[in-house]
């Protein structure tokens, strides 16, 4: 929960957040949307623990999260950004990152993968599977390709939280939807979503909308989506945005 939330940058003149009250539930999952500059990650930053409120808190399970309880709240979280970043290493060893080659879970490791919608491409058209290396920056592998890995390897590390910051925009509308049909499955997981494509929003248990460092809204994407609604047009113009 952030509760009274406020940041500015240094050297701002202006707050990137301003007051933000939002609650995420345990379990469920939720998309923050909003224009560019609006505030999302700015939130997602802080909500990571990478950046300090200048104002407000953050609370955990009705915790503040303060400097001892900051690491394992990371430990937790699995984070999955718009560009994944691949080491020139096996495909086993990108998804299992941190993971000793020895100690690696092949159940585990196929399971992340096959939720992520990669397995099949990594064992029917690599030349060795699991062991291919992904050569420099993984600069042989489509977008889309490197997003699902990314994902593997949140999933893989069995993250209680799951952060995915436009991680899907690379993805054709089948494959996506397969994704998301496959982390809802999870069960217990916290599902974060920053996206501006519709059918990730609609997927979600509740949506929340940013404008100018604020909260503007909050609530399930039908009733936001209504006739009459204010936030329709920037959820339906999500809708219609060309695939990255």
């Amino acid at each position: 929960r952030l509760e009274g939330v406020a940041f500015t940058y240094p050297g701002g003149r202006q707050p990137a957040l301003a007051g933000v009250d939002l609650s995420l539930a345990a379990g469920k999952s939720h998309c923050i949307v909003g224009a560019t500059g609006a505030g999302k990650s700015t939130t997602l930053d802080i909500l990571l623990g990478l950046l300090r409120p200048s104002a407000g808190r953050v609370l955990v399970d009705g915790r503040p999260l303060d400097d001892a309880g900051l690491q394992a709240w990371q430990r937790g979280i699995g984070y999955v950004p718009q560009s994944v970043f691949l080491f020139d290493d096996t495909v086993a060893n990108n998804i299992a990152l941190g993971v000793e080659p020895g100690d690696i879970d092949p159940a585990r490791l196929e399971r992340a993968a096959r939720i992520a919608q990669i397995h099949d491409f990594i064992a029917g058209e690599l030349p060795e599977g699991y062991a291919t290396r992904v050569g420099e920056r993984g600069a042989s592998f489509s977008g889309g390709q490197r997003q699902r890995i990314g994902i593997a390897r949140a999933l893989y590390r069995e993250a209680s939280v799951i952060v995915l910051d436009e991680a899907l925009i690379g993805l054709d509308v089948v494959t996506a939807t397969r994704v998301l049909d496959g982390l809802r499955r999870l069960g217990g997981r916290t599902l974060i979503f920053v996206s501006h494509r519709a059918i990730v929003a609609s997927s979600c248990d509740d949506v929340t909308v940013f404008e100018d460092g604020r909260v503007v809204a909050h609530g399930d994407y039908r009733s936001l989506t209504a006739p009459g609604s204010p936030y329709r047009a920037l959820l339906e113009e999500s809708a219609t945005r060309p695939l990255g």
